[in-house]
């Protein structure tokens, strides 16, 4: 990883100027930079139809036949793990513990890698899985051979990331959702200095998180994105207060603004869930842990722990693999239609 690679994978995240086809590439290239991707990467839209993946578009930069090995893993792999692959995350693998995350087991897999071994020279898979309110991308990055343990810096790190790519990809959305530019909630100077504020980004709790925010994300940004690229990662995280994304616009004359977007995941309401507990538990049914969570919303872990516990007391469970599978249950995509 060389200098600012990382932070050149959020802020590719981020770039709404760009259409489908280049946001798909910068953020290809910027991560296999970042990932030191011994074979490359290939970066893929995708949408999903019951247990059929619709493919959209594509940016390979790889070594290996990137669209003739998912069709040999389709084809291959039976349809409970595709059905895993496509549908958990924020990372997922074949092997190692990424798997855990993405609760695939490794043997359903077994005929397609062997294949794959064969035929491309790949056995192994890291992939971060973004999902938005409707699409869906991968970003993927083939191994020659099955990976034993992935460290816990590289989990971290790329489950960081991959709250930032998810966000941009809702950002994305919602611009193609509206017949122009979405309106921001609050725009800041770089320093932090307020210049517009509305609705609840008008609160003085708000407004403080705002400037925080900005700040942090403008350190993130500077000399330490090269001096401790996941220290800078760790800082920026993925919304503000659960509700905004911080994006920024330059004017004609040259000077930048920081705007704050709404932007929150959403979820299922089977029990007349609070805003801030469908936040929660649109991520905890993707398979993020806890902290993953209060990194994505940018939220205290304490926070996010008493919405756990209210999700299980209203949905009547007593374990936190029984509440993932509830609230699983109760995505329309979690189950097999």
């Amino acid at each position: 990883m060389s200098e600012r690679d990382l932070i050149d994978v959020v802020e590719a995240a981020y770039d709404l100027r760009a259409d489908e086809a280049s946001w798909l590439a910068q953020i290809n290239a910027a991560a296999a930079r970042a990932y030191r991707a011994p074979l490359g990467a290939f970066t893929y839209a995708y949408a999903l139809a019951g247990d059929r993946v619709v493919p959209g578009a594509t940016a390979i930069d790889a070594e290996v036949d990137a669209a003739s090995l998912l069709q040999e893993m389709h084809a291959s792999a039976p349809p409970e793990a595709v059905h895993h692959f496509y549908r958990h995350g924020p990372l997922c693998g074949v092997f190692a513990d990424t798997v855990s995350l993405a609760g695939v087991r490794p043997e359903l897999f077994a005929p397609a890698v062997d294949r794959w071994r064969a035929v491309y020279g790949v056995g192994d898979l890291f992939t971060l899985n973004l999902r938005g309110r409707a699409r869906r991308v991968h970003v993927t990055i083939p191994h020659a051979t099955p990976r034993e343990r992935t460290d816990p810096v590289t989990l971290r790190r790329w489950s960081r990331i991959t709250a930032h790519l998810a966000a941009g990809l809702r950002l994305r959305e919602l611009a193609d959702e509206l017949p122009e530019a979405p309106a921001p909630e609050a725009i800041l100077g770089p320093d932090g200095a307020d210049h517009h504020a509305e609705g609840a980004a008008r609160e003085a709790s708000a407004r403080d998180s705002l400037r925080r925010e900005v700040r942090r994300r403008e350190r993130a940004r500077g000399s330490l994105s090269v001096r401790d690229p996941d220290r800078a990662v760790a800082i920026w995280r993925g919304m503000v207060d659960g509700r905004w994304s911080l994006v920024d616009r330059w004017e004609s004359d040259g000077r930048r603004y920081v705007l704050a977007l709404r932007n929150e995941p959403t979820a299922p309401d089977p029990r007349a869930l609070t805003a801030r507990e469908k936040q929660v538990a649109s991520l905890l049914a993707r398979g993020a842990s806890t902290k993953h969570v209060a990194y994505e919303l940018g939220l205290a872990p304490g926070t996010v722990g008493d919405c756990v516990k209210g999700l299980a007391r209203k949905l009547g469970v007593r374990s936190r693999a029984q509440l993932v599978a509830q609230l699983r249950a109760f995505a329309p995509e979690a189950s097999k239609k």
